[in-house]
């Protein structure tokens, strides 16, 4: 699982990569989830993640508080 967070950007792997890692070889032992499923978890929140981070650096995601005015209205 290690090397499947290396496609999350270094911020959130040095923030969450310990726990993230932990928690999926957890799920994977105790038999919740499998390990092809655990892995493509993680590419899915790479990509997430990877775009979140793109698009807060240029700016084409607004500050959090901005987003959630409409969903408050």
């Amino acid at each position: 699982m290690k090397r499947i967070l290396a496609l999350y950007p270094r911020d959130w792997r040095e923030r969450y990569g310990d726990e993230v890692s932990d928690l999926a070889d957890e799920l994977v032992r105790m038999g919740e989830t499998t390990p092809a499923r655990a892995r493509l978890g993680l590419v899915g929140g790479a990509a997430v993640e990877r775009w979140r981070s793109w698009a807060t650096a240029t700016g084409a995601m607004p500050p959090a508080h901005k987003r959630l005015v409409p969903l408050i209205w």
